[in-house]
């Protein structure tokens, strides 16, 4: 009896090692994920707008990053098809000066001036590069 079952183990065994040695392909194969902050991923930026501060030479927009990063000089626009392009003038995160805003981040960002374009919590804001 107990030789049956040691060598239904051994069996088992060997059967487990052929298939790891034979159907698994060699290290090295495998084609390896992008790194995020790899120059070639490039996530669609998105800003979600929580509060504006209009003033005379722009907007005051705090929001949150949901995607991508914001840069001090990058042009964005609202998602809902505005013609108007909005430029980043200048970025505060946690109440410090930052050259950009990544995702995840609360951030207040100044945007250029707004003269027929009004601003709302609840709006989004989009990298205004077309293909983003």
């Amino acid at each position: 009896m107990w030789v049956y079952i040691i060598s239904l183990v051994i069996l088992a065994l060997l059967a487990w090692l052929m298939i790891t040695f034979f159907f698994t392909p060699p290290v090295g194969t495998y084609i390896q994920p992008q790194s995020m902050s790899s120059p070639a991923f490039h996530a669609r930026t998105v800003f979600r707008i929580l509060n504006v501060l209009n003033l005379d030479d722009g907007a005051l927009v705090t929001g949150v990053v949901d995607s991508g990063t914001i840069r001090v000089g990058n042009v964005l626009k609202l998602e809902k098809d505005s013609p108007k392009d909005l430029t980043v003038m200048d970025i505060e995160v946690s109440g410090k000066k930052a050259g950009e805003a990544r995702a995840g981040e609360k951030a207040n960002v100044l945007v250029s001036d707004l003269p027929d374009l009004e601003l709302h919590r609840g709006d989004v804001l989009v990298d205004a590069r077309k293909g983003m």
